[in-house]
């Protein structure tokens, strides 16, 4: 009964009143939908806001750096792109439009450790800061020369003075740090970093109180240290 009233209803209204009733209801519904979906839209041209970034803001504009995959946000065109390599470090960049960023990466302690064992066992007893980085980028040109990892070329039988019982000083430490942050920055693509050795220097024999560092064994020429150095 109260659908044939409700039909008979409908046919009796002037078309003009259910006009105007349809009307207001798409007005209302494009009310609410604009409510719901405003909030998500950006403008193209509106500037980056730290709202509109990935949780970034406790990265430094000047030393970011990752392992992780980076994010790229270009005019909020937003993709991924899968990391360089398995440890990868760039500096954040950021021109108005641009932003690329890395999350900071853990430097192994086992590594830093290594290390500063074999600058200690090699080269502790020479003046310049230069020649012992040099001991750090010889095993890292090994690693990158597929030799093996860090822990497993610095070990690897009759190649190195190294000891796991030569202590491990502080100074030493800090430089291994300081080698490896630039040797990542390297491999995720960055230039000039401060490497003080090229890559195809492999082997170093001591004498005259200094590491002479050659590309081939045992009679390659030795390095010049004409690169310029950081430290």
């Amino acid at each position: 009964m109260l659908t044939k009233q409700f039909y008979r209803t409908i046919c009796n209204t002037p078309k003009i009143i259910l006009k105007t009733y349809l009307l207001c209801f798409y007005l209302i519904m494009g009310l609410i939908l604009g409510i719901i979906v405003a909030p998500y839209v950006v403008p193209q041209n509106s500037p980056i806001s730290n709202e509109s970034l990935p949780d970034l803001a406790t990265i430094s504009a000047q030393s970011a750096i990752s392992i992780e995959p980076k994010i790229i946000i270009t005019s909020f065109q937003w993709q991924y792109e899968p990391a360089l390599s398995p440890h990868v470090i760039t500096p954040i960049k950021y021109d108005g439009t641009t932003l690329v960023g890395y999350k900071k990466p853990t430097i192994s302690n086992s590594d830093v450790d290594v290390l500063a064992r074999l600058v200690y066992a090699e080269a502790r007893g020479v003046g310049s800061k230069t020649e012992q980085a040099c001991v750090i980028w010889t095993v890292l040109n090994r690693v990158d020369k597929g030799w093996g990892s860090i822990y497993s070329v610095v070990t690897a039988p009759n190649q190195f003075a190294y000891s796991s019982s030569t202590p491990v000083l502080k100074q030493f430490q800090d430089l291994a740090r300081d080698v490896l942050n630039r040797w990542y920055r390297e491999k995720a693509g960055e230039t000039n970093v401060g490497r003080v050795l090229p890559k195809n220097y492999l082997y170093f024999i001591g004498y005259d109180g200094h590491n002479w560092f050659r590309a081939s064994w045992p009679n390659g020429a030795n390095w010049d240290y004409s690169l310029p150095s950081p430290y």
